[in-house]
C-alpha cells in the first residue's frame, strides 16, 4: 500500500506529465507569422500544424487508454513521453513545413498518454472525496497552462528563434522522462491483456460509440472545444496583424482571456445550485452562439475593435468552459461499465472539435474575423441542435416507458 505522501508526490508527478500536452499544443501560436515566413507557405497552410496535432493525439488516445490496462500505466505513459521527444525534435529541426506537420503529428501521438492514463493512475489511487479533490488540484493546473504557455512561447520568439520553443519541450520531456522512470510505481494492479483483444476491444468501442449519452455529451464537448480551438488558431493572425500587436503583448492578452477559464469554473459550479447540468450545457451553448454573432455584427459596425474583440472572446471562453465538466459528467452517466474506453471515445469527439476547427479555418480564405466568427455560430448551431433535439427524445422516451 501506497502512503498519503506518496500518493501525493505521485499527484505532482501526474501534474507535470499532463502539463506537457498545453505545452505542446499551445505555446507556439503567437510565433505563427514567424513560420510563415521561415517555412515560405502562407497563412491557412500553416494553420494545419495545428490540424496535424490533434490528429495525432485524437488517434492514439484511443490506444493509450486500453493499452494501459493491459500492459500497465507507467509503460504507456514513458512511450508516451519518448515519442513526444522525438516529435519536439523534428519540429525544431524541421527544413519545409511538411516535416513540420510531421513532428507536429507526432507530437501528438505522444502527448495523448499523458492526460487520459493520467486520469487513470488517479482512479488507480484515490477514491470518493480523495479522488474529487486529486482531479480537482490537477485541473487547477491544466486552467493555468493557456496562460502560461502563450507568454513561453511569445518571450522565445520574441528574444530567440522560434526553434526554441520546441528545444525547451524536448529538454522538459527529457526531466518529465527521468523522473516518470525514477519514482512513478505501476498503479495498475488489475492488469488484463485480453483488453486489447481485437474482438473484446471492438465490441466495447462499438457499444460506446452507440451509446446515446456518449453521443449526446460528446457532440456537446465538440461543439464547445471546436469554437475555444477557433480562436486559438485565429487569435495570432488577428492580435498581431490586424491590431498590430508585438507577440509579448499577445501573450499577455491571450494569457489573461484564458483567465475566463478559471472564472467559468467557479461560475459553473454557481449555477448547479440552481440549475440542472444539462441546464448549464444548453445556456452555456447559446452563450457561445450569441458570442459567435457579437463578434461578426460588431466587425461589421465598428470594424476591428482590440476591446470589443476582447470582451467577446473572454465571454467564449467562459461559456466552453461551463460546458466541458457537465459533459464529461454527463458522457460517464452511461450504463456501459468501461470507464476507459468511455474516456477514451469522449476524448476522441473532445480532439475532433479541435480538427474540424483548425481544418475550417486554414480552408477560409477571406477575413480572419469573419472566418472565426462564422465557424463559431456553426459550431454552437451544431451543439445547440444535436443537444436539444437528442435531450428531447430522451424525455419522449421516458414518458413512453411511464
Amino acid at each position: 500500500m501506497l502512503t498519503v505522501d506518496k500518493k501525493n508526490h505521485i499527484l505532482v508527478l501526474l501534474i507535470l506529465v499532463g502539463s506537457l500536452a498545453p505545452l505542446a499544443a499551445d505555446a507556439y501560436l503567437p510565433a505563427l507569422s514567424l513560420l510563415t515566413e521561415y517555412f515560405q507557405t502562407s497563412e491557412s497552410m500553416l494553420k494545419f500544424s495545428v490540424t496535424a496535432y490533434f490528429i495525432g493525439f485524437a488517434f492514439a488516445q484511443i490506444i493509450f487508454g486500453p493499452l494501459s490496462d493491459a500492459k500497465g500505466r507507467r509503460k504507456v505513459i514513458l512511450l508516451g513521453i519518448v515519442i513526444g521527444a522525438v516529435g519536439a525534435v523534428i519540429c525544431f529541426s524541421a527544413q519545409s513545413i511538411w516535416q513540420f506537420f510531421i513532428g507536429r503529428c507526432i507530437l501528438g501521438i505522444g502527448m495523448a498518454s499523458g492526460i487520459p492514463v493520467a486520469r487513470a493512475v488517479l482512479k488507480d489511487l484515490f477514491t470518493g472525496v480523495e479522488l474529487s479533490k486529486a482531479a480537482s488540484s490537477i485541473n487547477m493546473v491544466f486552467a493555468l497552462m493557456p496562460f502560461i504557455t502563450p507568454l513561453i512561447g511569445a518571450y522565445l520568439a520574441s528574444f530567440y528563434e522560434w526553434q526554441r520553443i520546441f528545444q525547451l519541450l524536448f529538454v522538459l520531456t527529457l526531466l518529465v522522462l527521468t523522473l516518470t522512470y525514477y519514482f512513478l510505481p505501476e498503479t495498475n494492479l488489475k492488469i488484463d491483456p485480453k483488453v486489447i483483444e481485437p474482438k473484446h476491444l471492438g465490441k466495447l468501442f462499438i457499444s460506446v460509440i452507440k451509446d446515446k449519452e456518449v453521443f449526446t455529451y460528446g457532440m456537446a464537448t465538440l461543439c464547445a472545444f471546436g469554437c475555444a480551438v477557433t480562436y486559438m488558431v485565429s487569435a495570432p493572425f488577428i492580435f498581431l496583424n490586424l491590431f498590430g500587436l508585438s507577440m509579448i503583448e499577445f501573450g499577455w492578452l491571450a494569457g489573461l482571456i484564458t483567465v475566463s477559464y478559471i472564472i467559468g469554473g467557479f461560475f459553473n459550479n454557481w449555477l448547479l445550485k440552481y440549475l440542472s447540468p444539462n441546464q448549464v450545457i444548453l445556456w452555456a451553448l447559446i452563450g457561445m452562439l450569441l458570442t459567435g454573432m457579437s463578434i461578426y455584427l460588431s466587425f461589421k459596425l465598428f470594424g476591428p475593435h482590440l476591446i470589443i474583440m476582447s470582451a467577446n472572446v473572454f465571454l467564449l471562453m467562459l461559456s466552453s468552459r461551463m460546458v466541458f465538466p457537465n459533459a464529461l459528467a454527463g458522457a460517464f452517466s452511461s450504463s456501459i461499465k468501461e470507464v476507459g474506453v468511455i474516456s477514451s471515445v469522449y476524448g476522441v469527439y473532445h480532439t475532433l472539435g479541435a480538427i474540424i476547427a483548425s481544418g475550417v479555418i486554414g480552408i477560409l480564405s477571406f477575413n480572419p474575423i469573419s472566418a472565426m466568427a462564422f465557424t463559431m455560430i456553426g459550431f454552437a448551431c451544431l451543439g445547440l441542435s444535436s443537444f436539444y433535439l437528442n435531450k428531447r427524445l430522451e424525455m419522449k422516451d421516458e414518458r413512453k416507458r411511464s
